[in-house]
């Protein structure tokens, strides 16, 4: 055998991301579910602390700009 017909016989044929690589075969997940999407992981308690993160961050970057635009004005 030449090193190109040894390097072709050894690759994996090319499959969709995510799916024959991961025993998907056109399922839902193991039980049946959808997959998740960003409002299933509202749901979620592990999310929560990067929730309230954003959440008082935001809040603070508003309350700076209206306590800013008083001042100026």
């Amino acid at each position: 055998m030449t090193p190109a017909e040894t390097t072709a016989s050894s690759v994996p044929a090319a499959q969709a991301p995510g799916h024959a690589a991961h025993g998907h075969n056109g399922q839902h997940g193991p039980h049946g579910h959808e997959d998740p999407n960003q409002f299933a992981l509202l749901r979620q308690r592990r999310f929560a602390p990067f929730f309230w993160t954003q959440f008082s961050g935001a809040a603070n970057d508003n309350l700076f700009k209206f306590a800013f635009t008083v001042m100026v004005t």
